[in-house]
């Protein structure tokens, strides 16, 4: 498990410290606009007590009257700018849509609409940051005149909304990619019994931009290396921990075996040698008696044996011995690192 760990832990703090962070952004790759603005004078074409015959009403009047400017001279001008080029095909046509609605359940919709076409259009070739320009008149009787005709056949007595809208339509390459599509610019026609009204600002603009994925080499955050990092100093912690309690517990281990396969080797020894054994308590005094360490149960009890003495055995302190002739001849059952023995000391004092 602890090897899987370090494994693991190795291979992160590996793609950390070398693999590149990127942030993902999305920016914009291409972009153009559309701007299209409107113009207008309405010429004074009827005797008035307010403005002179002849004369030209300019654009931002709250009101222009029927009996003195009944028609509008207008023109729209569209302008293409992109952010690299530009070569398309526009066509400018405009015309004055009228719009009947009306509340529903489901909330306010569309009762019916009706396009009455501008004679007149512009069509050409254009390139980056070019205009093109389309003129025409708007004989504001005559339009009011239309939409009320289509009221007056459906016996439709409610407002209708007018506008006069300018579609543009465009095919061709822009920023380098082919594009085709046709736009929309509207502004609203009040007509009432007696004038009609253009708002102030006559002008809009659409702007089109094309995004793209850009990945961008950031400096990674503090915890994503500190982390797997971390992992690794832990997974080698305990393996190194590991590696020590596993040599140390089989150093105790191989010890402990040691000991007891000697004291099984010497018990089965003893159950051997039985009939020349006997058992006994060690002496408490020995300083006047030269001792002799035997180093098997075997050799002390040949031993015993050519001296026609008995093998004693203490069991408490598992020695063997045999007293002959002023000579202590012993063997120690337990190992010395188990059993002290020393002269004076408590227990078997030799």
């Amino acid at each position: 498990m602890f090897g899987l760990l370090l494994l693991a832990s190795l291979i992160f703090t590996y793609i950390a410290f070398t693999e590149p962070v990127y942030r993902t952004d999305q920016v914009i790759s291409s972009s153009y606009t559309h701007s299209g603005n409107y113009k207008f004078t309405a010429p004074v074409t009827e005797k008035n007590p307010l403005y002179p015959f002849g004369s030209n009403l300019e654009m931002g009047m709250p009101a222009y009257f029927f009996s003195i400017s009944p028609t509008m001279d207008t023109s729209f001008t569209y302008t293409l700018m992109a952010t690299d080029s530009a070569n398309v095909d526009v066509e400018l046509k405009t015309m004055v849509v009228a719009t009947a609605s009306g509340s529903t359940d489901d909330g306010t919709k569309t009762f019916w609409q009706k396009k009455f076409p501008i004679k007149s259009s512009e069509s050409r070739k254009i390139t980056d940051g070019e205009s093109l320009t389309h003129r025409f008149i708007i004989d504001v009787p005559d339009v009011q005149s239309m939409v009320k005709s289509v009221q007056d056949q459906i016996k439709y007595s409610q407002d209708t909304e007018i506008e006069l809208v300018t579609y543009v339509t465009y095919q061709g390459t822009i920023n380098g990619k082919t594009v085709t599509g046709t736009d929309e610019f509207p502004i609203p026609l009040t007509i009432t019994s007696s004038y009609y009204q253009m708002p102030e600002k006559l002008g809009d603009e659409k702007i089109i931009d094309t995004y793209e994925t850009r990945k961008t080499p950031i400096d990674p955050p503090f915890l994503s290396k500190a982390l797997p990092f971390t992992a690794l100093l832990f997974s080698i912690a305990f393996m190194s921990l590991l590696g020590i309690c596993k040599k140390g517990c089989t150093v105790v281990d191989q010890s402990l075996l040691d000991k007891l396969k000697r004291e099984h080797e010497i018990d089965r020894e003893h159950a051997q040698f039985n009939e020349w054994i006997s058992n006994g308590v060690f002496p408490n005094d020995t300083t006047l008696l030269t001792k002799i360490e035997i180093d098997t149960l075997q050799d002390i009890v040949d031993a015993a044996v050519d001296m026609n003495e008995r093998v004693i055995h203490d069991a408490d302190s598992g020695t063997y011995f045999v007293i002959h002739g002023g000579l202590l001849y012993y063997f120690r059952k337990s190992t010395p690192d188990n059993l002290l023995m020393s002269d004076g000391a408590s227990g078997v004092d030799i």
